[in-house]
C-alpha cells in the first residue's frame, strides 16, 4: 500500500482521508508532504530541527499556566470535553479562525470522527504535549526532533502545540494527535504585527492496537516467532509492527528504524520458506497462493495470502478455493493461529496489481469459520 500522505486541504464538508488506520484532517495549507518516505530512518532525514519543549500533562491544573500555554489549558479542556460529552458545537469552536471553515463543516468532521473510530462519549488520555518553534521560515516537510521522537509540524504558523491522546474502546486503542497553533485572524492578516488567536488546526486519528496488540507488543511477538524457528510467522508480525509505525509519518516513533529493519530481514531469510509453505494451496492450475501479507481489519489482526487466478473462476467456487486454502495452510495448531484472528483469502484476476485491493473484493475466515 502507498505512503499515507495528507492533501493541502480538506476541499468537501467533512472529507477523511484513510491511510491504513489513520484519519488525518489537515486544515491550513500548504502541508508539507512526509520528510521521508517509507522504510527511510530518521537518520536520513534531512533538516531536522532542535525547537521542541515538553508541557507538562497537567498543564493548567497543578501550576499555573501562563501566556500561550494559559490559552493552551483552556484549549485542551474543551477538546477533551467534545469528546466526553459528543459535543460538535463545542469542538467547531475550537477551530482557528485563520481556516475560515463553517460551523457546518467542522462539526461533520467531528461527527465523522466518533462514528470512523467509535470515540462517542469516551475519555482522552493524555499521552504527551509539545511546544514547538517551527522558526521564522519553516519549509514545508521539515521534522522537529523532540527526542523521544520527530514531530512534523503544520506548515506555515511559527509557535504551536502538539499534543498525543489515548482513547481506549474495548480492548483495542485509537491514538488522536491534534496540533492547536497560535494564527492570525483574516482581519489581522495584512497587519504589520498582527494580533493571534491559538486554535486547532490538525487533528489525526490513528488506529494504534489490533487485538489489544500495540505494534511493539507485534515486534516482540516477531523476534519470540522467529526464535522459535518460525521466521515466516515472525515475518508478517514485524511487517504488521513497521506498518503501524509508519502510518501517521508525521510522528517518528524511536521503534520505526528496528520493526523495519527486523521486517526486511526475516522477509529475506522466509522468502524460500513461504514459497514451500503457500505451495500446498496450489492443488489447482488455475490457482495459485503466492504473497502472505498482513492485514488488518476493524480491531483485529488477520493473515492475508494474495492469490493468483489464471482464468476467470466464478465466485461460489472462489469461495471454495479460498476455504480449501485456508484449511490447508492454517493448520491446527499453529503459529498462525495463535498470533492472528484470522485467514484473508484475497483472489486476483491475471491482470491485477498486488498492490492494490483485489477488485473481486476478498474473503475473511476466522479459525472457527475454518474448522467447520
Amino acid at each position: 500500500m502507498s505512503q499515507p500522505a495528507l492533501n493541502n486541504f480538506i476541499g468537501g464538508a467533512g472529507r477523511r482521508i484513510l491511510r491504513r488506520g489513520l484519519l488525518s484532517l489537515p486544515f491550513l495549507l500548504p502541508v508539507g508532504m512526509p520528510a521521508f518516505p517509507q522504510g527511510k530512518t530518521p537518520a536520513t532525514a534531512a533538516g531536522i530541527r532542535t525547537q521542541c519543549q515538553p508541557v507538562p500533562l497537567n498543564t493548567g491544573v497543578r501550576e499555573k499556566a501562563e501566556g500561550r500555554r494559559a490559552q493552551l489549558a483552556s484549549m485542551l479542556a474543551d477538546f477533551e470535553n467534545s469528546f466526553l460529552l459528543a459535543d460538535a458545537e463545542r469542538f467547531a469552536s475550537l477551530l482557528s479562525p485563520a481556516l475560515m471553515k463553517s460551523p457546518e463543516d467542522a462539526k461533520k468532521i467531528f461527527q465523522g470522527t466518533l462514528l470512523e473510530y467509535d470515540l462517542r462519549r469516551v475519555k482522552l488520555q493524555r499521552n504527551w504535549i509539545w511546544e514547538l518553534d517551527a522558526g521564522e521560515n519553516p519549509s514545508a516537510g521539515q521534522l522537529i526532533d523532540c527526542r523521544d521522537m520527530l514531530i512534523q509540524p503544520v506548515f506555515g504558523p511559527r509557535h504551536q502545540f502538539a499534543v498525543q491522546y489515548s482513547a481506549f474502546t474495548g480492548q483495542n486503542q485509537t491514538r488522536l494527535m491534534v496540533i492547536f497553533a497560535f494564527t492570525a485572524t483574516k482581519s489581522e492578516t495584512d497587519k504589520p504585527n498582527p494580533n493571534q488567536t491559538l486554535g486547532l488546526v490538525q487533528l489525526q486519528a490513528q488506529r494504534w492496537t489490533y487485538d489489544g496488540r500495540s505494534p511493539d507488543r507485534l515486534l516482540s511477538e516477531a523476534r519470540q516467532s522467529a526464535s522459535a524457528g518460525q521466521t515466516l510467522a515472525g515475518s508478517i508480525l514485524a511487517e504488521a509492527s513497521a506498518r503501524v509505525f509508519e502510518i501517521n509519518a508525521y510522528v517518528i516513533s524511536p521503534q520505526l528504524s528496528e520493526a523495519r529493519s527486523l521486517a526486511s530481514q526475516l522477509a529475506a531469510e522466509s522468502e524460500g520458506a513461504q514459497a514451500k509453505f503457500l505451495a500446498a494451496a496450489n492443488d489447482a492450475p488455475e490457482w495459485k497462493a503466492e504473497k502472505i501479507v498482513p492485514v488488518f481489519r476493524d480491531g483485529s489482526l488477520a493473515v492475508g495470502v494474495k492469490i493468483r487466478m489464471n482464468r476467470e473462476i466464478a465466485l461460489n467456487d472462489q469461495v471454495k478455493l479460498c476455504r480449501l486454502s485456508g484449511t490447508k495452510l492454517f493448520q491446527q495448531p499453529s503459529a498462525w493461529r495463535e498470533r492472528f484472528s484470522g485467514f484473508e483469502c484475497m483472489p486476483y484476476s491475471q491482470s491485477e496489481d498486488y498492490a492494490k485491493p483485489p477488485s473481486g473484493g476478498s474473503q475473511y475466515y476466522p479459525w472457527s469459520a475454518l474448522n467447520k
